[in-house]
């Protein structure tokens, strides 16, 4: 050892000792804020809107869930009574001057053709929920570690809930994705030329292919936190698209008239019904009471929710960590969700990525 480097006193020996230390707690601070930001920069880049997915994600996702994309018009066409007394009415977007405009207008419209069929609302049966307001109502990721958030425009839930994903989010039985058309809405300002308002225009054409992404998005989004099988309508008051999971299969029905899809959804609502009322009053039954064929495609979407709840239990450790001390913590709660069988960890929160 070099003499000039050799410490004179006991009181020397402490100093170093001290300095080694604070720069110790210096380099973990930086690595936490260096992993703080690093797992900000993911989230920034690694979240989609429902209503921005493509048809490539779509894809993507159904790949993932294991599901079949089927074709219900050619596979299982819908067959009304040839006695059918019920004819269902069209709704006229065109009396409104953007899609947000029309929806309540719409959802009441759903609710009404609905009763014909001898749907039942109010307490015990149903409700229609206006749920369009509440933009990143659902969230779910992939395992890419790509997040998906959004909303839908209304859905028909259990009778009496809140609107929020613990409420008619976990008892949603028929969710609905509004589109007015672009002729639609060229005709309403062709009516009202005076009208200066500011609503959205209508980008895309009114076809199931166009908007795939976004109503296989929502649909998933949605049914991770059912309690309730699923049947989505994508529609534009005219032409009905419905979505319906079952088994290892995405069963999709497209350009079908009002009367036939309003038929289809009242069969499902009484399906849902039969089962859910028997099991509790105000239909607000577990996913786990349900008979296992109804519940085996539910629990596909149940677990890409299940990574919200490792982000919570995050911010939640590691905001009364000490700053000396988030390290360690985040990586020990990391690391029991990853020993989890049940826990499905995104690649965003990939161990090897956050402390490499």
């Amino acid at each position: 050892m070099d003499p000039a480097d050799e410490p004179s006193s006991l009181q020397d020996v402490l100093l170093k000792a001290i300095k080694g230390v604070r720069e110790d707690v210096k380099d973990v601070k930086e690595q936490v804020a260096n992993l703080k930001e690093e797992f900000l920069k993911r989230s920034r880049h690694n979240t989609k809107a429902f209503s921005a997915a493509t048809s490539n994600d779509a894809a993507a996702l159904l790949q993932q869930l294991g599901l079949a994309e089927v074709n219900g018009n050619e596979e299982e066409q819908i067959e009304k009574p040839s006695d059918c007394p019920v004819v269902a009415e069209d709704f006229d977007y065109s009396r409104y001057p953007d899609e947000d405009t029309g929806t309540p207008y719409l959802l009441d419209h759903h609710k009404k053709q609905l009763q014909k069929f001898g749907v039942n609302f109010g307490r015990g049966y149903f409700a229609v929920y206006d749920i369009h307001s509440d933009r990143s109502m659902y969230s779910f990721v992939t395992k890419s570690g790509l997040e998906y958030r959004g909303t839908a425009d209304g859905c028909i839930s259990a009778y009496g809930l809140m609107k929020s994903v613990a409420g008619c989010g976990g008892y949603c039985a028929v969710l609905f994705e509004h589109k007015q058309s672009s002729e639609a809405q060229t005709a309403f300002r062709e009516r009202e030329p005076q009208w200066k308002g500011e609503g959205e225009s209508a980008k895309r054409p009114f076809k199931y292919e166009a908007l795939k992404g976004q109503a296989v998005t929502s649909y998933v989004g949605a049914a991770a936190s059912s309690n309730f099988p699923l049947m989505l309508d994508l529609t534009d008051g005219v032409q009905h698209n419905l979505l319906l999971v079952r088994q290892r299969e995405l069963v999709v029905w497209t350009n079908l008239d009002s009367t036939t899809a309003y038929y289809k959804l009242a069969l499902h609502l009484a399906e849902v019904y039969k089962h859910c009322s028997a099991l509790h009053p105000n239909l607000r039954c577990n996913l786990e009471d349900l008979p296992e064929d109804i519940r085996a495609p539910l629990k596909k979407f149940r677990s890409l929710a299940e990574s919200d709840h490792l982000k919570e239990q995050l911010d939640s450790v590691l905001s009364s960590c000490a700053e000396e001390d988030k390290f360690s913590a985040a990586y020990e709660i990391i690391e029991s969700w990853m020993q989890s069988s049940s826990a499905k960890v995104p690649m965003s929160l990939d161990i090897s990525r956050m402390f490499s």
